[in-house]
């Protein structure tokens, strides 16, 4: 099952261009083995990018998903980590801004 979904989400990314290895060399985006355990995944991006998680929420299938950066904004990545502890990028990419976060607010 993580093998299809791992599959599903890297035929959806090479679609859209997120990621790929062509970008990444006119981008410098942030390349990672496909899947990882978390700790890592994170030493890798930390060492090799500078990020570190910003932000973590919970997905409806039990993944718990996490959005790493670099303090200066200049990369990014959103990992996916399985119930099974599986750790996997979703996507990747260069130019990250935090926004404020407003409660209770609706656009």
């Amino acid at each position: 099952m993580l093998a299809r979904n791992a599959i599903a989400v890297a035929g959806a990314l090479a679609i859209l261009g997120v990621g790929t290895p062509a970008m990444s060399q006119q981008m410098s985006v942030p390349q990672m083995p496909v899947c990882d355990e978390r700790t890592e995944a994170l030493h890798y991006l930390r060492s090799n990018y500078d990020e570190q998680p910003v932000a973590v929420g919970l997905a409806n299938n039990g993944g718990v998903i996490e959005v790493i950066a670099n303090p200066d904004g200049k990369t990014w990545t959103i990992l996916i980590t399985t119930p099974d502890g599986h750790t996997c990028p979703l996507a990747s990419g260069v130019g990250c801004e935090s926004l404020p976060l407003v409660v209770g607010a609706r656009s």
